[in-house]
């Protein structure tokens, strides 16, 4: 049997084209599990773990997703097998799909909404009337950081013969939640999910273009070291719509995607320090701190609730916000929701928001091989969904490019070779090659063709019976 809380690394050197032995245990948050077998009906919330799921082939093992409307466009295909619910499913409707897994990225997906005491909104999953509870589920987290009460239901969930896995960065206890979320988090999420399943050459294949996408992200990136690093506001949410009293905007906090994408992009998130104490992802903050930051760029997250023309409307028509320099300058950049998870597009996420900044704030052209030019919509969108505004948008019938502060942008696409998209391209005319790479080659010719002149003539001398080089004999020898 195979005992699972192991690291990546040695699922690299131990993991080969063999079938997995079952079962295997597996430790996930605070939970220890043993997997007979591989899971053939998930149920699965958000996209980031819809994603990795998809990612890794396993479209078919999926009996419906949850909280989500649209996945990477690669993954689109695949994406259309299984039921789609737009919020939670009902206890009815989850149980009749007869789950043997339950798969989320976050925490709220076991949560508890009969709890005693506090409001939770309709589209929250019943598990006390899913698995027919008599009480409220076990795990209860008493005045989170938010002065809430939570409790949530992953024990009785496996006592009903259900397996779960949550993604670690959202385990119910913050002392089990990674101390530094990173690409490792993503990476041993996405080792476990393949062992589980035993597709783990599938795995390595998955995380190696990952790896890929980082790297390039960073060459772009170095372009700039010379310069003060890009600082980035990112704004997922404006305000919340389950809950109208509360003013405060959610942020890119310290610990999750967001600062993994910029990190790796090599820009600064201005809030990089917020939410240590739980490790947030996400974090609410005031708007004064929000100012004071005076970022270069600000990434607006485009939500099912809330969309980034949304968000530019409330920055532009705030006269406080509106006079941040960012806003006057237009310098925003799009991202949606999905592509913010601790998920298998973030490798990609990178590498577009290494370009993007450095188009917005740097000036330099956008590689046409990964943004498309939508003149319709006015934006160039990337392969990870990142997209550019080429004219501000239009919101509920209020033209942004002339109601926001700012001049138009000047977003030049252009055909780029890797060479120029990381500032080395030192050119020799068409061949895409650095000069002195050029001036070695010439220098080599220069030699081969003298040595071969060289042997040339040696040869023909030979044949002439007036050799270049003749023996030398020993004191003594019969040679005459």
């Amino acid at each position: 049997m195979i005992f699972l809380k192991v690291s990546s690394l040695f699922l690299l050197l131990s993991a080969s084209a063999q079938a997995i032995k079952y079962p295997i245990g597996i430790t996930n948050c605070h939970y220890k599990q043993w997997i007979d077998k591989p899971p053939e009906r998930v149920a699965i919330s958000s996209s980031g773990a819809v994603e990795i799921m998809l990612a890794l082939g396993l479209a078919d093992k999926i009996v419906s997703s949850a909280w989500v409307q649209e996945v990477w466009e690669p993954l689109n295909e695949e994406f259309q097998k299984f039921t789609h619910y737009p919020k939670y499913p009902s206890a009815q409707e989850l149980m009749d799909s007869k789950p043997d897994f339950l798969y989320a990225t976050y925490s709220s997906a076991f949560e508890d909404p009969a709890d005693p005491g506090r409001l939770v909104d309709k589209d929250r999953l019943n598990f006390t009337e899913a698995l027919g509870l008599k009480e409220p589920c076990s795990v209860l987290i008493e005045s989170n950081s938010y002065g809430e009460n939570k409790s949530y239901c992953r024990d009785e969930i496996h006592a009903a013969g259900i397996d779960t896995y949550l993604a670690s960065s959202y385990c119910e206890y913050a002392e089990h939640r990674p101390e530094d979320v990173s690409v490792t988090t993503l990476y041993q999420e996405v080792w476990d999910i393949a062992m589980i399943f035993d597709v783990v050459d599938s795995a390595r294949v998955l995380v190696d273009g990952i790896e890929d996408h980082f790297d390039q992200a960073l060459a772009i990136s170095a372009d700039g070291e010379e310069a003060d690093p890009i600082r980035v506001f990112w704004l997922d949410m404006f305000k919340s719509k389950s809950n109208p009293d509360q003013k405060l905007p959610f942020v890119g906090a310290c610990c999750g995607g967001p600062q993994i994408v910029l990190d790796k992009a090599g820009a600064v998130n201005v809030f990089a320090d917020q939410g240590k104490e739980d490790r947030r992802i996400w974090d609410r903050v005031e708007w004064d701190a929000i100012v004071e930051t005076d970022p270069d760029v600000i990434v607006l997250i485009e939500l099912s609730t809330e969309s980034a023309a949304e968000k530019l409307y409330n920055l532009c028509a705030d006269p406080v916000l509106s006079k941040m320099r960012a806003v006057q300058e237009r310098q925003f950049l799009v991202l949606p929701f999905a592509a913010s998870n601790v998920g298998v597009r973030l490798g990609t996420a990178a590498y577009n928001m290494a370009e993007a900044v450095a188009a917005l704030a740097r000036g330099k052209p956008l590689n046409a091989l990964e943004f498309t030019e939508n003149k319709e919509a006015s934006e160039a969108t990337s392969l990870s969904g990142l997209k550019v505004w080429t004219t501000l948008p239009t919101w509920e019938g209020t033209d942004l490019e002339t109601f926001c502060p700012g001049s138009p942008k000047n977003i030049e696409l252009k055909v780029l070779t890797d060479a120029q998209e990381r500032g080395d391209d030192t050119n020799t005319g068409s061949t895409g090659l650095p000069g002195y790479a050029i001036a070695l080659i010439s220098v080599f010719a220069v030699l081969a063709v003298g040595v071969s002149l060289f042997l040339f003539n040696v040869v023909q001398k030979e044949k002439s019976g007036n050799p270049m080089f003749t023996p030398v004999a020993k004191e003594g020898s019969d040679i005459a």
